[in-house]
């Protein structure tokens, strides 16, 4: 068998693999993505310390380029299921950690051999995850019954007197509230009082999303409503979504 990173390719059965995948869930419990992570320890072998070396060189060359597949190989030629597939993937393949040596073969080593160790990561999105909400939050505040308006008039030489200055009044609501989309930015929710709504008071915020190696997640967008009616508004907010 043979593991190849890009078109570095180790040496035939040098390689060991140790495969891990972690899931990342969001904030709903939602399985969204998961971090596929290939841990490798390969034996270099050469005759002497010249030759050593510059295989060391040519391997952290070759370790530096991101975004490369990693697959093992069969003896037949056709990969096995252990292998990061570049396209595939959201971040891209890269090597998170190493490659640092060791001094696997000790008196051998630098001698007939050299260890290396290095750890690869890459993370895939979830099928059907593509479009899930991250984070969902909601709120609506009424202020105001629609009742009369009181005020206390102040006097001269009497405790001050509370009196109606109007009959009725408006009543005032707000509609806020923010969400992070996976792969683009969420739907807004509609206002819940279209025929009331004060819209040129109406405000939709996107912000950036964030950087995942070759491709973006967590798109947030916030948005907020604000109404005026006469008369009783009842509402509640939204619920997050799955």
């Amino acid at each position: 068998m043979r593991l190849v990173y890009g078109n570095a390719f180790m040496p035939i059965n040098g390689a060991t693999t140790t495969s891990r995948v972690r899931p990342v869930l969001a904030s709903s419990g939602r399985p969204i993505r998961y971090v596929a992570q290939i841990e490798v320890k390969v034996w270099l072998i050469g005759n002497g310390q010249a030759d050593l070396t510059a295989q060391e060189n040519t391997l952290n060359a070759a370790l530096l380029v991101p975004y490369q597949n990693l697959v093992l190989y069969q003896d037949t030629g056709f990969p096995t299921g252990t292998n990061l597939i570049n396209p595939a993937s959201i971040s891209g393949v890269r090597v998170v950690e190493g490659p640092s040596y060791e001094n696997d073969a000790r008196d051998g080593e630098y001698v007939t051999q050299r260890t290396c160790r290095f750890v690869c990561e890459a993370e895939y999105v979830v099928p059907g995850a593509a479009a899930a909400m991250l984070s969902f939050t909601e709120s609506v505040s009424i202020n105001g019954t629609g009742g009369p308006v009181f005020r206390w008039r102040p006097l001269i030489n009497a405790p001050p007197v509370r009196q109606i200055i109007y009959p009725a009044s408006t009543v005032k609501a707000t509609q806020a509230g923010s969400a992070v989309g996976h792969l683009g930015y969420p739907p807004v929710p509609p206002p819940l009082w279209p025929d009331v709504e004060m819209v040129d008071q109406r405000s939709v915020t996107a912000g950036s999303p964030r950087r995942l190696g070759q491709g973006f997640v967590e798109w947030p967008v916030q948005w907020r409503y604000t109404f005026e009616a006469y008369g009783p508004l009842v509402g509640l907010p939204s619920l997050p979504p799955l």
